[in-house]
């Protein structure tokens, strides 16, 4: 999702039928829907293959347009004609919702996959994902490899950066300043330079703007642990949270958000979850230097709803809990059919907190669309609900 200077909000998706009347490909389709500062559609460009695309992240340009990035098992360029498996892709479109350009990129014969996408200084963008083989001729370490790619505003692909260790690596968040970006993700046997902490590790690394990794860190516990939302704070810090599991967890799973400096130390760590399985997927700079985390719960950190809900936490500068809500319907939101987190948040022009996922419930004062249908709250980030 994203926030533009006039009010307005651009949301990319995946869907699997015909938007506001635009063609459908087949199978599930990338779309990106512009929405006016008062709730109303703008514009909907939907494009895809015959096979499935997937859109996983969209960042807002100065020019008002967007760039969002994905991954495709399908031709979206032209150039990959009966591709046996996802490649990542990036396209930008125009305010008024044109297509720019498209790239499409990775290992011709294995799986390629975005999964994330922050808005560089220039006018470009650096997405994040992982590779099943060899991303633009580098070499594989182990199972999957994380991959960091820098994108020039034209499209092209500037550098790129294949890592990981002998298991699955994966990156699900990137955040980029003018002096280098931060990635997130989860490792299964740790990455080269860090140390295993027991079952699978999150993970948070630092590349300078010319693509040369100057810190990484394991994340986590004995248990389960994978970093899935990145952000870089007002006063610096690069605030990252996801999940961790294992004996130290009030239940299945509890929502985990450290802080680092730039220079890799950490500042802060909080753990929030009750009996249930929480989660957070993304967080959000907020003033002073607070942020807040946005993910899905199935305790009861605040009112319970039904199923799983949207979990808002604001936690001040020094990851303190300052805030805690949940929302939703009566029926799953923020979370997909295998219960992994399915949400998203920005800060909007106006300030309030700007959240978007997937609901399969009907939301109030609206109807259920079909099948699984995208949702979009405005949230004061002081009390954290809608």
């Amino acid at each position: 999702m994203a926030a533009h200077p006039d009010g307005s909000t651009t949301l990319g998706y995946a869907a699997s039928g015909p938007v506001a009347g635009q063609p459908y490909a087949g199978g599930l389709d990338a779309a990106v829907s512009r929405v006016t500062a008062a709730g109303a559609p703008a514009w909907t460009r939907q494009f895809g293959t015959a096979a499935n695309d997937r859109l996983h992240g969209v960042v807002p340009l100065a020019d008002g347009g967007v760039v969002a990035a994905g991954y495709t098992r399908g031709d979206l360029d032209g150039t990959h004609p009966g591709s046996p498996a996802d490649d990542g892709f990036v396209v930008k479109l125009t305010g008024t919702g044109q297509r720019a350009w498209l790239t499409q990129a990775g290992d011709p014969a294995k799986a390629d996959r975005f999964y994330a996408v922050a808005a560089a200084p220039d006018g470009g963008a650096y997405v994040a994902g992982y590779t099943s083989g060899s991303f633009a001729g580098q070499s594989g370490a182990g199972d999957k490899d994380a991959v960091l790619a820098r994108i020039a505003p034209d499209g092209r692909i500037a550098w790129s950066r294949q890592f990981g260790g002998s298991g699955e690596d994966k990156a699900y968040a990137v955040t980029a300043d003018a002096e280098g970006v931060y990635v997130a993700g989860g490792t299964s046997a740790g990455l080269p330079d860090t140390t295993a902490l027991g079952g699978s590790d999150g993970w948070l690394a630092r590349f300078d703007a010319s693509g040369t990794r100057t810190w990484v860190t394991s994340v986590g516990g004995v248990g389960d642990d994978l970093l899935g939302g990145v952000a870089i704070s007002t006063d610096g810090l690069v605030v990252a949270t996801g999940s961790t599991g294992g004996v130290a967890t009030a239940g299945g799973s509890d929502v985990l958000t450290v802080a680092y400096t730039g220079a890799g130390r950490q500042r802060w760590r909080t753990v929030t979850g009750g009996r249930g399985a929480d989660a957070g997927a993304d967080v959000v700079a907020l003033p002073d230097g607070a942020v807040a985390v946005v993910g899905f719960t199935g305790s009861a950190l605040g009112l319970p709803v039904g199923g799983a809900d949207v979990l808002t936490l604001r936690l001040d500068a020094r990851g303190r809990q300052a805030g805690v809500a949940q929302y939703g319907t009566a029926r799953d939101d923020a979370a997909d059919a295998f219960g992994e987190e399915n949400v998203y948040a920005t800060l909007g022009a106006d300030g309030r907190l700007l959240v978007t996922g997937l609901t399969a419930g009907t939301t109030s004062g609206g109807e259920a669309l079909g099948n699984g249908d995208v949702f979009l709250a405005a949230v004061d980030p002081t009390k954290g609900t809608p």
